[in-house]
């Protein structure tokens, strides 16, 4: 059973390895480094505008980074900056058209690729997938939490 995990972990590690070249590349592509890429995307899936510190703490990176990325972000015209009208001590991020329009391109890049990881697999074969790493998350998740896996299956 040990080879078989092994294979079945080396085979995830790979495919990871693969998609984040695949990824690295296309968002090359579009003009953008690949650390400001993540940040606006992440931004746009909120859909609300957190402080710097949740940022960091939620993508699990160093304030400074996020910080960095940022001012990154707004020099290339990816976002903007304004006054909050709740707290005059903290500015609001907003995203800009361009960053608007790096986002859809970018959606559009990643659907292809999911699209075309994904082709031939059944819908059902795509819940079994997504079940089976889900199972697969949760046990990471108390390991690193320092609990222990139920061995339930063999």
């Amino acid at each position: 059973m040990r080879k078989r995990y092994h294979k079945i972990s080396y085979m995830q590690r790979h495919i990871g390895r693969m998609q984040h070249r695949i990824i690295e590349a296309r968002v090359r592509s579009l003009g953008i480094h690949p650390s400001q890429h993540f940040l606006l995307m992440h931004l746009s899936e909120m859909g609300r505008f957190p402080s710097q510190a949740q940022i960091a703490e939620e993508l699990d990176i160093s304030p400074a980074s996020v910080a960095r990325t940022l001012k990154q972000l707004e020099a290339g015209g990816y976002i903007e900056r304004c006054g909050s009208d709740v707290d005059g001590r903290r500015n609001e991020i907003a995203i800009s058209g361009k960053g608007v329009e790096m986002v859809q391109r970018s959606r559009e890049i990643f659907g292809r690729l999911e699209a075309a990881s994904y082709a031939g697999f059944s819908a059902e074969e795509l819940d079994a997938l997504e079940s089976l790493l889900q199972r697969e998350m949760d046990n990471l998740r108390r390991l690193e939490q320092g609990g222990e896996i139920q061995n339930s299956r063999r």
